[in-house]
């Protein structure tokens, strides 16, 4: 067994007593035998979902169901509601999430996303950041995709249109030419370039 995934069992195993412990505490009637685990669909998180097809958590006798998300926002809203037990998200709408709902903890870091990229049409006559001027880039707002494109629009002193674009909706935004550009994080990425 690798490192890596050695890693996701320890913190899948520490989840379950911190999940079993909190709902002990506040008394719902949630299943305490299954870590329900909100997975944002983000190759940088892949480890859950391998992990789970792999039967590596039934081999150790922790009873796991994932649940997609689209976001980190859409998953850290399930995970205040009680609807996940724990959840991937990037650190924007974590920290957010942590100003919101105080009683949300950061139980541990495991990805470090540092292929931010903002993908413009072909026609949209965007080469440089400064080309975004006046333009309309799309992005999920109150992600890490949204913070990365305001801070490099800021940076320069760049005034472009942020439009909120859901995550699935992306690619058609693009291919439509809706927006200009999007600032997106994977698997959405990929398939804006694709497009």
């Amino acid at each position: 067994m690798t490192t890596s995934l050695r890693r996701v069992l320890l913190a899948a195993v520490a989840a379950t007593a911190i999940a079993v412990s909190a709902t002990a505490c506040t008394g719902t009637d949630t299943d305490v035998d299954t870590l329900t685990v909100g997975f944002v669909v983000d190759p940088s998180w892949a480890q859950i979902p391998v992990a789970a097809d792999a039967g590596l958590f039934d081999d150790q006798d922790i009873n796991v169901k994932v649940i997609n998300f689209s976001s980190g926002v859409e998953a850290l809203q399930a995970v205040a509601a009680g609807q996940v037990d724990i959840t991937t998200a990037a650190d924007v709408p974590t920290s957010a999430a942590l100003v919101r709902n105080p009683a949300l903890r950061v139980v541990g870091d495991g990805s470090r996303w540092e292929g931010s990229k903002i993908v413009a049409r072909r026609d949209a006559g965007v080469s440089t950041i400064t080309d975004l001027a006046g333009k309309k880039v799309g992005t999920p707002l109150g992600t890490s995709a949204a913070y990365y494109i305001s801070n490099a629009l800021a940076t320069d002193n760049i005034d472009a249109e942020l439009v909120q674009v859901a995550p699935s909706a992306i690619v058609t935004a693009i291919s439509q030419s809706n927006v200009d550009a999007v600032s997106i994080f994977q698997p959405y990425q990929a398939q804006a370039i694709e497009a």
